[in-house]
């Protein structure tokens, strides 16, 4: 059975748990689009198809999930670099988690947009994003219940963190296939695209992220 890592102080991870709910509650007050029309989208494109067309109803509630989802994602890795004892369990030390994961998901954002508007193909890429954030907003919910279990169930054991790390990462692969898997045609019809977009978009802030966690870790 795998050793419990017992935090000192958790203040600041209930905090966080907090936030999460907050925003959660906060946009669907005020969000046209109910959560269940997100979490459709788990089996149908129906809620995208929809929502793409007219996506004013559903910023508020994108943009709380998306905050979530970095929360939560951030979380995960802080609890990974715990696990495995490369820095103390701290509020330092998911700050720099934070940091990381914001600078990973911002720049795949940007550099997107930048490089679809140096070659003209603005259109493929605002179908791919705005797909890949209604995932993630979707994806959110899931990411938010495994760190509540992580942290206040299996309280960082070891092999509840190897498991739950790995079942994520499995996720987010999936969704990142289904995405180019659904816009195949397009991207293949432009296939210097395709492969710009795998390499910079796909692979690239991956093997950024992995030296910035190798340099938390020295």
């Amino acid at each position: 059975m795998g050793e419990e890592r017992l935090i000192i102080s958790q203040d600041w991870i209930t905090v966080t748990f907090a936030l999460c709910l907050l925003l959660l509650a906060f946009a669907k007050v005020f969000s046209r689009v109910r959560i269940p029309d997100i979490l459709s989208a788990y089996i149908s494109d129906r809620f995208i198809n929809i929502t793409r067309s007219n996506s004013d109803g559903f910023t508020l509630l994108k943009v709380a999930n998306l905050m979530i989802y970095g929360l939560s994602l951030a979380l995960l890795v802080y609890a990974l670099i715990v696990a495995k004892e490369f820095k103390p369990a701290n509020l330092n030390t998911y700050l720099l988690c934070l940091l990381g994961v914001s600078i990973f998901l911002l720049l795949k954002q940007y550099l997107g947009k930048l490089i679809s508007t140096i070659l003209g193909f603005e259109n493929v890429m605002e179908l791919l994003d705005f797909h890949r954030n209604v995932y993630r907003s979707m994806f959110s919910y899931a990411l938010l219940l495994l760190t509540i279990m992580l942290f206040i169930v299996f309280k960082l054991n070891d092999k509840a963190v190897l498991y739950i790390v790995i079942a994520t990462v499995l996720l987010l692969l999936t969704y990142n296939i289904v995405l180019i898997y659904t816009y195949r045609q397009l991207l293949i019809r432009k296939l210097f695209y395709f492969i710009l977009y795998l390499c910079t978009l796909e692979i690239a802030p991956y093997l950024l992220l992995y030296k910035y966690f190798r340099v938390l870790e020295s």
